[in-house]
């Protein structure tokens, strides 16, 4: 008798014990509401389960990533500082916890991953650089503790991406706390997330995150064009439609990913598809997706959702560069005096925190307006319409050309004929626009370097591609400098 209660007493303890990190189906729920941004259901179902279970700390992990999501969507003060509160609070309570499970460490370095990029986002670097080296030894420690653990994919898959490619200028905080990471590890990791979040249903709730990440790594750091026609296949896939149109998170990651293929018409259909349950939270930063990809083939719809994503969402990120996108559709319009009325504006709102805000406070700072003929070739190119930006260009008189200009109009037709295809004319402008404007501080001879490496990268030619990347490196330039010698760096890393 004594030892059936023994059994039992320690079969209850080790159920009860097996419940602190259950993430359940009730969980899993939760966290596909709130990856919906329908905050409010997902807080239901978790006020239910911690009602049923306690002391189960997913809940309370949820319930931060919610916070989070807030913080990072709204970038207000108070929700900011509410994330760390909770973050905190949940970080403590899950460091006590006894129990032994994978999901411990991975809590704790997702929660330590986000409060980095929040600090990030609010230019406290130095804070922001301690969660990440918490993150990243937790999630080392994880990963060697419990090789297996699926969802630890998503955190190395981010850091190994994330360490590859830190531009330039942030290289001493990869010195100062010896962070090594590697990029093709990092995609692997997270191809196989996405994978295994697609066609296994315990893991499904990972899915619109895996799809998301795995997207902009491919986007913004591989040059093989056939893995991104794979990428695009994955996006026909049956359990990915039956969700698109309702997921902005997915929404988002497939009109990007087709905004950088230049399928820019189909852009902008992904995004009027969208139809997310009306309790979500808006995301408007699909509003400020479609009036780029609207201007990109000059329609005059671009004002409606460009000003309403500056008048509309009250957060710091892309609202100078909206205004700016703004003020462009009246000066493709041929009115000059409204032009600067708009532009005047993108110094009384937002910060210049990402390289497009960034362009857009030099323009309004310099009281120079673009030259019209290469905005409207640059636009039309950015949208994947080369012949007509080709056109455009062809019939540009030069004579009245800056230096400044002068330069534009090589790196445009470089741009134009790499995209189109015509690889022998890009390579030669390319260099053109080199030569001219290595020693300037605009960024053409920089990303000139940069997608001249890609061509020879591509055609296997790796010491000249190295050579090229190292280049746009070693140049000095202003504009759009994080994201093109992020790309530079994460080039060289992918060819060690």
């Amino acid at each position: 008798m004594r030892l059936l209660i023994t059994i039992l007493l320690s079969f209850i303890l080790t159920q009860s014990a097996q419940a602190n990190f259950d993430f359940n189906a009730s969980c899993r729920n939760a966290y596909e509401q709130m990856m919906l941004f329908d905050f409010d259901a997902a807080h239901t179902i978790l006020k239910r389960e911690k009602n049923l279970h306690p002391t189960n700390k997913v809940p309370q992990y949820i319930e931060a990533y919610i916070a989070f999501w807030k913080a990072a969507l709204n970038e207000n003060l108070a929700d900011l500082e509410l994330y760390d509160n909770l973050a905190n609070t949940v970080i403590n309570a899950i460091s006590k916890d006894k129990q032994k499970s994978p999901f411990k460490n991975y809590f704790l370095s997702d929660l330590y991953l986000r409060g980095a990029y929040l600090k990030a986002m609010e230019k406290s670097y130095m804070t922001a650089a301690y969660r990440f080296n918490k993150a990243y030894n937790l999630s080392l420690k994880n990963q060697k503790e419990y090789p297996n653990f699926i969802p630890n994919k998503k955190l190395i898959g981010l850091m190994n991406v994330g360490i590859g490619s830190v531009p330039k200028k942030y290289n001493w905080v990869l010195t100062v706390f010896n962070f090594e990471g590697d990029l093709n590890q990092g995609l692997s990791e997270l191809n196989q997330l996405l994978i295994i979040s697609a066609h296994e249903p315990k893991y499904h709730y990972l899915l619109s995150e895996s799809l998301l990440i795995y997207s902009f790594t491919m986007l913004n750091f591989e040059v093989n064009k056939e893995k991104e026609k794979d990428l695009l296949k994955i996006y026909d896939w049956d359990i990915i439609n039956n969700e698109l149109t309702k997921n902005q998170f997915m929404i988002f990651g497939k009109a990007s990913f087709l905004k950088h293929l230049k399928k820019n018409n189909e852009a902008i259909e992904c995004i009027l598809s969208s139809k997310p349950k009306k309790a979500s939270m808006h995301f408007y930063y699909l509003d400020y997706m479609l009036g780029e990809c609207l201007i990109y083939r000059q329609d005059t719809l671009a004002a409606k959702y460009l000003s309403k994503y500056v008048t509309e969402y009250h957060g710091l990120s892309y609202r100078r560069s909206a205004c700016q996108k703004w003020a462009w559709t009246y000066l493709l319009d041929g009115n000059k005096s409204e032009y600067r009325k708009k532009i005047k504006l993108i110094l009384t709102f937002g910060d210049d925190n990402r390289d497009s805000d960034q362009q857009a406070t030099k323009e309004a700072e310099s009281g120079i307006s673009p030259n019209v003929t290469l905005l409207k070739g640059r636009l039309l190119f950015d949208g994947g319409y080369y012949g007509k930006a080709n056109q455009i260009l062809k019939s540009a008189s030069t004579k009245n050309f800056t230096t400044h200009d002068k330069i534009e109009y090589i790196y445009r037709f470089a741009r134009i004929y790499d995209e189109w295809g015509k690889q022998d004319l890009a390579i030669a402008n390319y260099k053109k626009c080199i030569a001219i404007g290595q020693n300037l501080n605009y960024y053409f001879a920089a990303n000139s370097a940069l997608h001249l490496g890609y061509i020879y990268e591509r055609k296997g030619d790796l010491k000249m591609a190295k050579a090229l990347y190292q280049k746009c490196l070693d140049m000095d330039f202003d504009e759009y400098h994080n994201s093109i010698t992020q790309k530079a760096k994460a080039a060289l890393n992918r060819l060690k």
